[in-house]
């Protein structure tokens, strides 16, 4: 599929590739800290909770995003999910500025929901209006079902949690 001429692709990340994502989580933190505090460490850089454990989960499934050749972000899928019923979370979703605003979110966003169907949650802090924006809008496009939104205390931070399911039986 293309975005704007553009071919946007998902593609799963080999675990030599984990440094890549981190880096890239240093600018998912200053998104981040448009809606949070989110605060540097002395080096000037994020300070990252050590994710090697993370990583090498059986439920992670961690995937870098492209525009033609060009590294455009990153998302990763966990089963560390709120709901009881829920099978699959959005750990992480990162697009890079450059590429926002063209449809690659949602391209990528409609991509994992057919490659993983079944009871999906996301969330967001409920203060991140650019989250809620996005994520409304993709799963009102999808083919997402009985979706469900609960604001919540998560992680000490209050926010909405997006319950669907994209299975198509």
């Amino acid at each position: 599929m293309t975005v704007a001429n553009s071919q946007v692709s998902v593609r799963l990340a080999l675990a030599s590739e984990t440094a890549s994502i981190e880096n890239l989580m240093q600018f998912y933190n200053y998104d981040l800290s448009e809606s949070v505090p989110v605060d540097f460490a002395a080096t000037g850089l994020y300070p990252l909770r050590p994710k090697n454990h993370y990583w090498s989960k059986s439920g992670v499934v961690s995937f870098l995003i492209y525009v033609d050749d060009a590294l455009a972000g990153f998302a990763v899928i966990d089963d560390e999910v709120i709901q009881p019923a829920s099978r699959y979370n959005m750990g992480y979703f990162f697009i890079a500025r450059r590429y926002r605003g063209r449809g690659v979110g949602s391209e990528v966003a409609g991509k994992l929901f057919s490659q993983f169907p079944g009871a999906w949650e996301i969330y967001f802090y409920s203060n991140n209006k650019t989250a809620s924006r996005f994520w409304h809008g993709v799963i009102a496009k999808s083919l997402a079902r009985d979706v469900v939104s609960l604001e919540k205390i998560i992680d000490s931070g209050v926010c909405e949690l997006l319950s669907f399911s994209t299975a198509t039986n």
